[in-house]
């Protein structure tokens, strides 16, 4: 920790960004407490600096497209059309973290979050990634880094609410954040005026109305989410204001860091949850076999608990929380409902497969 931590020298203050010693207690223009972050704020102030903004989201996107299709692989190379090629199965999105009305009835708010960067096939990710290079570098360019990524995330979450509330039953994808870029942009646009404003409002209102139009004319396009992302985006460049009239403080990087830490936050309850069912489904499987070695070699990796998980839900009607287990003692029972006794319902926030199974692909916020 010491190598992040300037312990004397000066630093901007987070909040009016003027000078201080990095030791004060309080900031000698605006009276904010801690102007230096405890001596924190110039490595802070570098981290959000050096990151590429697209080239991150970009590498996020893959790793958790990946990691999907790994989880369940043959579902994957199953032939389903050229959009759908080597689309992750509706299960696996599902344990990493896919929103829509059933993640929301189940109430797990962090899908709002890991949706943004989960997709549904190979052309799904391409498009979104490709429209992030190209609105990413503009909106950096206008309303600076630290922004850009507390827009991005307020779009990809208030286009995932929208869509949770009246849209399909589960979505993934991008580009409601994308969407919110355009947003964005829109709003620079009108707040600008005269020629160059009105030619950017052109351009990118162009765009928008376009991908929107054409999220109408595709099927299994999640559309709420657009239009959530686009009204995210632009309302969050309404309250951030961009460089010209603000420039970029410390508590702009203090804002982007702490979306950077829910996110993160929010992939890590996906996991949990489950590696949760995964183990569950692990100890259930494994009733009534002798125990045989040590402990450690009893125990399975998170990936081949998740994978097994992902394998079982897959399956209609074989979830963790309802497949028959041994009536031995010590053991759950399995439950049949009759007509004086209902069966427990699965733990609120775990992985189950809905009534009928998965679907075999969910909607996807996409802009192509």
């Amino acid at each position: 920790m010491g190598v992040f931590r300037k312990r004397s020298g000066s630093a901007l203050c987070y909040a009016c960004g003027k000078l201080n010693r990095v030791d004060a207690a309080v900031c000698f223009y605006c009276g904010r407490r801690q102007p230096g972050l405890w001596g924190f704020a110039p490595a802070l102030g570098q981290l959000i600096g050096r990151v590429s903004v697209a080239k991150a989201i970009t590498l996020v996107c893959g790793a958790a497209y990946l990691l999907a299709l790994a989880l369940d692989p043959s579902a994957a190379m199953r032939p389903r059309g050229v959009f759908n090629l080597l689309s992750p199965s509706t299960a696996a999105l599902d344990a990493l973290g896919m929103t829509g009305r059933y993640a929301l009835a189940r109430g797990r708010w962090w899908t709002l979050l890991t949706a943004i960067y989960l997709h549904g096939g190979l052309l799904h990710i391409a498009f979104n990634m490709l429209w992030v290079y190209q609105l990413a570098p503009a909106v950096e360019e206008i309303y600076g880094r630290a922004r850009l990524i507390v827009i991005f995330t307020a779009a990809g979450v208030l286009g995932f609410a929208l869509s949770d509330l009246v849209g399909p039953q589960f979505t993934v994808g991008a580009s409601g954040a994308v969407f919110g870029l355009l947003g964005a942009m829109v709003a620079y646009a009108r707040r600008r005026g005269g020629t160059y404003g009105m030619a950017m409002l052109r351009q990118y209102g162009q765009w928008a109305v376009v991908l929107f139009v054409l999220g109408f004319l595709m099927s299994g396009v999640d559309n709420w989410a657009h239009a959530g992302g686009f009204a995210g985006g632009y309302l969050a460049a309404l309250v951030l204001g961009p460089e010209d009239a603000r420039p970029e403080r410390g508590a702009d990087r203090l804002a982007a860091l702490a979306t950077i830490a829910l996110t993160a936050l929010a992939f890590g309850l996906a996991l949990w949850t489950a590696f949760g069912v995964a183990h569950e489904a692990s100890a259930a499987g494994g009733a009534g076999q002798p125990i045989r070695g040590s402990s450690a070699s009893r125990r399975r990796s998170p990936t081949r608990l998740i994978a097994s998980t992902v394998s079982r839900m897959a399956r209609p009607g074989r979830s963790a929380a309802t497949r028959p287990r041994s009536r031995s003692r010590g053991r759950a029972r399995s439950c049949a409902p009759t007509s004086d006794r209902r069966c427990p319902s699965p733990r609120r926030g775990r992985t189950a497969p809905p009534p009928g199974g998965w679907p075999a692909r969910p909607a996807v916020s996409t802009s192509r």
